[in-house]
């Protein structure tokens, strides 16, 4: 097992609760991952990234008070080393992803692992910077 200091700082930013306690647990269960905070709305977000500075953050697309693409945008001005995976019911964002600067997107509906390999390149890539 590693030690804190060793494992990939997580931040998850999904409105739907249900979705949001099953990804911390999913995530939270790889031993090298430590999800570090939560939020359910995107001023939320923004405010607790900044705080807790995470490798990584996981931020669903569609969110109240201000949306995904937003969030990704604001945290790569203010941390361009901070790297976002969005998330989506819907692949119509696929197309403005890279514009906003997200390292990728998921789509909800697919397999779990899948996330946890992109979280897991996107953290090689800031590793290497």
């Amino acid at each position: 097992m590693k030690s804190k200091k060793d494992k990939i700082k997580i931040f998850l930013a999904e409105d739907h609760l249900a979705v949001l306690n099953a990804l911390k647990t999913i995530l939270d269960s790889e031993d090298d991952f430590e999800v570090v905070d939560v939020a359910t709305d995107g001023k939320a977000a923004l405010e607790k990234i900044e705080e807790t500075n995470p490798d990584v953050a996981v931020v669903a697309i569609k969110m109240p008070l201000i949306n995904g693409l937003k969030v990704t945008e604001r945290v790569k001005k203010y941390n361009p080393y901070i790297e976002v995976i969005l998330i989506s019911m819907f692949d119509e964002y696929k197309d403005q992803i890279e514009k906003v600067g997200a390292h990728s997107f998921i789509q909800k509906g697919e397999p779990v692992k899948n996330l946890i390999k992109n979280i897991r390149l996107a953290y090689l890539k800031k590793s290497q910077q």
